[in-house]
């Protein structure tokens, strides 16, 4: 799970939840992005959620949901 670049970000984080709420995947580096694993194995195909939280350069703070389905 990727996002697309963008210029006017001061601040971001990422995390990715299973369905069961446990966090599988923790960033604050808007480059790096989920591979599907968690502690160095595949995850099942399935849906998880990821939460996006930014701010703009005004300082505005955004938080946002996202649900995915991982495929293999």
């Amino acid at each position: 799970y990727y996002i697309v670049k963008a210029n006017a970000i001061s601040y971001f984080e990422m995390q990715v939840y299973n369905r069961l709420g446990n966090i599988l995947f923790y960033s604050k580096d808007i480059n790096t992005g989920w591979d599907g694993t968690f502690d160095n194995g595949t995850c099942y195909e399935g849906v998880y959620v990821a939460k996006i939280i930014y701010r703009d350069l005004e300082g505005i703070e955004y938080v946002k949901y996202q649900q995915f389905t991982l495929m293999r």
